[in-house]
């Protein structure tokens, strides 16, 4: 179940690609509940997309607490150390990003006194105050988070990709399940 010196365990591989699947589904909920108008169905999406980053929240806290009690798979001992900063560089922002997206809807949904519910089983308690200001900072900062996510991830696919493709190693495989190591 934990990690080992050469793959991550299946706990991890679990959290990462559960991770995936519901980034890629806030994605997509983002984008499709901003085109609709102002309606009942609007607010559905709007309270799906704020269950979701609840989920993910609570996930991403969950995977740093395993990933706290595991060693990490060591890098392959031939890449540069300007790689290895990167790749560790680019690992510890998606980190803080996945932890500050969802931590700025909430925000921006209670500055803007917006209840979160959970899925309609409980409701979040308010924990700032009303606030137009806070509100359109929330606003901005969940704007500029999703593209520094975007781009973070995009740096992450293409590292793995070229670990894969070009380099030949098993820095890819060792995160995909039933791939050996």
């Amino acid at each position: 179940m934990k990690d080992t010196e050469s793959r991550y365990g299946p706990v991890s591989q679990a959290f990462h690609w559960l991770t995936v699947a519901l980034f890629m589904t806030q994605f997509g909920i983002a984008i499709y509940m901003d085109s609709l108008p102002k309606s009942p169905v609007k607010l559905e999406w709007y309270a799906l997309h704020k269950s979701v980053g609840f989920t993910i929240l609570v996930l991403i806290v969950l995977r740093l607490i395993w990933r706290s009690m595991n060693r990490k798979p060591l890098l392959p001992a031939s890449m540069p150390s300007w790689e290895k900063i990167l790749a560790h560089g680019v690992q510890y922002s998606l980190y803080l990003v996945m932890v500050l997206m969802p931590l700025s809807g909430l925000v921006m949904s209670w500055s803007a006194n917006y209840p979160v519910s959970i899925y309609g089983l409980f409701t979040l308690p308010n924990l700032v105050a009303p606030s137009e200001t806070l509100k359109d900072a929330m606003v901005l900062a969940h704007f500029v988070i999703a593209w520094a996510i975007v781009g973070l991830l995009s740096l992450h696919v293409a590292g793995a990709l070229r670990h894969h493709f070009l380099i030949k190693d098993d820095v890819l495989r060792r995160m995909l399940p039933g791939t050996g190591g």
